[in-house]
């Protein structure tokens, strides 16, 4: 395939742009998708519309095939519309021309992400179920330079923990805790926080605290919600399991002993 010259690079930034304009704010990427559509046909190719493999509101795929001279299985190359994706979106469009303009070595399947104004799934780049096994498959999703490699995606682990203080006594009117007993699942939360390992843990490991957050007065509960992450699968469920243990050590402690519901 030739090199990217000049010309290829202008219209890269132009499309960037233009699609940025398109899907700002958040709810424009159906017309980003009619957009990217109408440039795909106008190149004589055949977009599918089709649903994606999880249920996600609108979300939903354009899908195009673009034939190459050796055959074998397509490789697959997939961006989101909107929600920040919309450099690998342009890039794919690059594709699109240049393999009308100057061929593919192989077959290459495009997939567009057209989600609703929440986004994709975690950010996912969702893919159709019917899809056949690829000979390799690239997401533009990296927010770097156009081109730059990822060669590894951290494990991420969450917890979320409620600690919940005992239920409050009633004088008739409102619902008023004990002296010694009152804010117990806030000094429990606060003690876990404050023992949790926070920051970067290694030069492949990070850990911080999400949120914290109490309810009112009459309400003895606070929420705690809390990440790890780590190139290493290892690192990730050592550090998300020590962050578990911070929890239930602080709600066993005598002063501030609460009840703690986890899920990670």
């Amino acid at each position: 395939m030739p090199h990217t010259d000049d010309l290829d690079l202008r219209r890269l930034t132009d499309t960037v742009a233009e699609l940025r304009a398109i899907s700002a704010p958040p709810g424009g990427e159906g017309a980003a998708a009619a957009r990217v559509r109408r440039e795909l046909e106008g190149l004589g190719l055949t977009v599918r519309e089709e649903p994606a493999s999880e249920p996600s509101g609108e979300s939903g795929i354009l899908r195009v095939a673009l034939d190459g001279g050796s055959g074998g299985d397509p490789v697959l190359l997939c961006a989101r519309l909107g929600d920040g994706g919309e450099t690998g979106a342009a890039l794919l469009l690059a594709v699109a021309h240049r393999a009308r303009t100057a061929g593919l070595a192989g077959p290459v399947e495009l997939l567009f992400t057209v989600a609703d104004a929440g986004g994709a799934p975690d950010g996912r780049v969702l893919v159709p179920a019917d899809l056949a096994e690829p000979a390799a498959a690239y997401a533009f999703e990296h927010p770097g330079p156009v081109g730059e490699l990822v060669g590894a995606a951290p494990t991420g682990y969450r917890i979320s923990a409620e600690f919940i203080g005992r239920a409050p006594a009633h004088n008739g009117l409102t619902a008023v805790p004990a002296p010694d007993e009152a804010h117990r699942a806030v000094v429990a939360a606060a003690r876990a926080v404050a023992a949790m390992p926070h920051g970067r843990i290694d030069e492949e490991t990070t850990a911080d605290v999400a949120s914290i957050a109490g309810a009112d007065e009459r309400d003895d509960r606070c929420l705690v919600v809390a990440t790890a992450r780590s190139l290493s699968e290892a690192h990730a469920e050592a550090v998300i399991a020590e962050m578990v243990d911070h929890c239930y050590d602080a709600a066993n402690e005598p002063e501030c002993a609460c009840d703690v519901d986890i899920s990670v």
